[in-house]
């Protein structure tokens, strides 16, 4: 295989879910191409191939940057559009500092993961047109097809090029369709070639009038790769104080309070499940929550729940090994890391259509997928799979169905070489 110099820049690395999906691609890529290298502006470990860049004046331009256009976006948005960015970004990076970087490094293939405060459009032109290169892009959320915003809710106005934006307020709605139009007119001249990480990401961007002059994208889920757990599920669950006769359910995510990631909504499941389905049945059930804010959400671990702020990925992993079922409550996604996990591990997820769950889950095969919070039908369906351990059987194991081909490393492994860095 011809050998190919590749430069990945994302915001994260390692850590939370956009920074192992970054640490996934970097690693999956790099063993396919060993001249692949990733630029990220804060790590303290030395990785190969990685650079790092941080001082202590472009660290506090970064979180004083990131802070005041929380607050900023505070002020001049309308309910709680948390996530909107209303287009005061000036990039860490500038096209200098990342030649400074990349010294006699030169890449014929830039891949841009997430990039909201890091990089923006008019910089990755100028990187193209500096080292002839082609541009891919694997984006992590809606950033760049919207106005500002990363994930849209329930707003369609994308559909008309985010024009009279509800999520700003009536004097600043026009900045939506001004960073829309800017976004639209550098991609135009960038051509870049796209990749989504789910089918519904991909639907999305098609949808948007800013995705009609690029050529034909693809689907391509995160490469999942796994630590070996050593342990037993017996001394697993023992560490964590479970009895063996318990069903252990599972979910969580980064941050707990954001919206989208529907754990409020979870909770009045997770009650009434515990209150009136459970009520009467002999069945020992442990919830195990992790996140940000879940102790403030849960209050402290107890005989039927545990409650972690943060865990190690390689302790999520054994957390995943334990679990019977897995429930990834979000109201929308791009795409889940933990559902890929999941299901790579071949464990049962109940979902919403959102994200890769289309993708990945196939009702009663592998999972549930729910069309919304009807909070009985969630505890229903729960009791009824922990009671009669609905799906996953080895029967059905053994069946060859194209969820497994999808994120099998083998088929991502062909998609890239095949569909993404070839001339």
């Amino acid at each position: 295989m011809e050998n190919k110099n590749i430069l990945i820049i994302s915001e994260a690395y390692a850590k939370g879910g956009s920074g192992k999906a970054t640490q996934n691609i970097f690693e999956f890529i790099k063993s396919i191409y060993p001249n692949t290298k990733l630029i990220i502006p804060f790590h303290t470990s030395k990785v190969k191939n990685l650079f790092s860049y941080f001082n202590l004046i472009t660290s506090f331009y970064y979180f004083g940057f990131k802070l005041l256009n929380r607050v900023l976006c505070k002020l001049m948005c309308t309910n709680n559009f948390y996530f909107f960015n209303k287009g005061l970004n000036y990039p860490l990076f500038n096209i200098k500092r990342l030649e400074k970087i990349l010294g006699g490094f030169k890449p014929d293939y830039l891949l841009i993961l997430w990039y909201e405060y890091i990089i923006d459009y008019e910089i990755i032109n100028k990187l193209k047109e500096k080292y002839k290169l082609k541009v891919v892009i694997y984006p992590f959320d809606m950033f760049g097809f919207t106005g500002g915003c990363r994930y849209s809710q329930s707003c369609k106005n994308y559909l008309m090029e985010c024009k009279n934006c509800s999520a700003l307020k009536s004097n600043y709605s026009s900045l939506a369709a001004k960073n829309y139009s800017k976004n639209k007119n550098l991609i135009e001249k960038i051509q870049p070639k796209f990749i989504f990480p789910s089918s519904f990401a991909k639907e999305f961007a098609q949808d948007t009038k800013i995705f009609d002059p690029i050529r034909k994208s693809e689907i391509i889920h995160y490469p999942i790769i796994f630590d070996k757990i050593h342990e037993s599920e017996e001394e697993i669950k023992q560490k964590y104080n479970i009895r063996n006769n318990e069903k252990i359910i599972f979910f969580g995510a980064q941050d707990l309070r954001e919206w989208r990631k529907g754990v409020k909504n979870f909770l009045s499941v997770v009650s009434l499940l515990r209150e009136v389905y459970l009520k009467d049945e002999k069945i020992d059930i442990k919830i195990i929550c992790v996140g940000k804010d879940s102790k403030k959400i849960f209050g402290k671990s107890s005989e039927k729940i545990l409650v972690y702020e943060a865990i190690s990925h390689i302790e999520l992993l054994k957390i995943y090994k334990i679990s019977d079922l897995i429930i990834i409550p979000s109201l929308q996604e791009w795409s889940s890391l933990m559902m890929s996990e999941a299901v790579s591990l071949r464990k049962p997820v109940f979902a919403f259509k959102t994200g890769s769950s289309k993708d990945l889950i196939l009702n009663d095969y592998n999972g549930l997928i729910f069309d919304n919070f009807d909070y009985n039908n969630i505890a229903m369906n729960i009791l009824y799979y922990l009671k009669n351990n609905k799906f996953i059987n080895q029967k059905n194991l053994d069946k060859n169905i194209d969820v497994s081909n999808k994120i099998s490393l083998g088929f991502i492994e062909k998609q890239f070489v095949e569909k993404v860095f070839n001339d």
